[in-house]
């Protein structure tokens, strides 16, 4: 609690599918088991090809839920929810 932390991920496609191209993710955050969610934060893409954000945790509460929300340049979208993705611990 209360510090910054960052959250990486990876966005694939399909098995057998063709990679996707032209991929853009972004990251919401909820501290109240997804009843609120922070405003979309744009996930950049880094050099081995996963993504990454950071956010700023809070200086007291329970759990974290993340929202992970990616298209790519042909349309296709995927949305990913994990309520309670990690428990927070106070410094």
């Amino acid at each position: 609690a209360g510090d910054r932390f960052e959250i990486a991920f990876g966005v694939t496609g399909q098995q057998h599918a063709p990679v996707p191209t032209g991929v853009e993710a972004t990251v919401q955050v909820s501290y109240d088991d997804g009843a609120t969610w922070s405003e979309p934060a744009e996930a950049e893409r880094r050099a081995d090809g996963t993504f990454a954000t950071t956010i700023d945790h809070p200086e007291s509460g329970n759990f974290v839920s993340l929202r992970v929300r990616a298209h790519d340049s042909r349309g296709n979208a995927v949305e990913q929810t994990s309520i309670r993705a990690y428990r927070l611990t106070d410094r």
